[in-house]
């Protein structure tokens, strides 16, 4: 009777290993499809602020040129004007 008690209780305990081996290993899966996940959000958010911060660049680049241009338009505009300026200036 010992004996029947005994190989009971060693079933219902590997029994329960199992279970708790199951469960552990749901959690494991569960973790890392959540590291995944997160992982995955990461990546795409730093995609976008990259290409944010690219559009940001190619703006300012824009503007700048755009700066640029006009400065140079109006030194060749204005370039009589500032040579007479200068020549007045330094007589």
């Amino acid at each position: 009777m010992t004996n029947l008690n005994q190989s009971k209780r060693e079933k219902a305990s590997r029994d329960k290993l199992r279970a708790n081996r199951e469960v552990l290993d749901a959690e494991a899966k569960d973790r890392s499809r959540r590291i995944k996940i997160r992982r995955d959000q990461r990546l795409k958010k730093e995609a976008l602020r990259r290409a944010q911060r690219r559009k940001r660049i190619f703006k300012l680049a824009g503007v700048w040129i755009g700066l640029i241009f006009i400065g140079l338009f109006a030194a060749t505009w204005f370039s009589a004007d500032f040579v007479s300026w200068l020549e007045s200036f330094l007589n």
